[in-house]
């Protein structure tokens, strides 16, 4: 009975290893991916509503790439506004020009800012390293103490009567 919570366990934590070490993979990857940054033109702005309490600004944006002209159509980086009203009047005070990063291999991917996701890389190696923390519990509660000193998991098992009355026989 306890094998099999044991393995289902490990099944979820292995899942939610995949997951988030995917997910930092992919931010790590998009962040990589764009490599060149040029000044583009804010053709055209427009307030687009996210919820009922929450609006961006929406900006069509013209960019010169390898003798081409490219248009595109991006929210703004935040600050976001909690009303129309606040988006209409900083759609007046948007610069004309504004530096965007894009993806020298496919031009029409570009971004506005270009920073390296910390946190999804932070999540998924505290899930990677409880994943390996979980295998190494594994292994020493189903092989005992010596098959895994002997893998090289523990150099020494821990004496038994350590945590016995908060005492420790270290003559074991």
């Amino acid at each position: 009975m306890q094998k099999s919570y044991s393995r289902l366990l490990l099944l979820l934590i292995s899942l939610l290893t995949l997951w988030r070490g995917g997910f930092a993979l992919v931010q790590v990857w998009e962040f990589l991916r764009l490599g060149w940054q040029l000044e583009g033109q804010i053709k055209d702005c427009r307030v687009s509503e996210l919820s009922a309490s929450k609006y961006a600004l929406e900006a069509t944006c013209l960019y010169q790439f390898g003798n081409k002209e490219w248009s595109t159509t991006l929210l703004l980086p935040p600050p976001y506004f909690p009303n129309r009203y606040a988006a209409e009047e900083a759609k007046a005070l948007q610069p004309e020009r504004i530096a965007l990063w894009i993806d020298p291999n496919k031009p029409s991917h570009i971004a506005f800012a270009r920073t390296f996701p910390w946190l999804p890389c932070l999540y998924g190696g505290v899930c990677i390293g409880v994943w390996l923390y979980f295998i190494y519990i594994i292994q020493v509660s189903a092989g005992g103490e010596r098959r895994a000193a002997s893998r090289g998991f523990l150099a020494k098992p821990f004496p038994r009567s350590f945590l016995k009355r908060g005492k420790a026989n270290l003559d074991e």
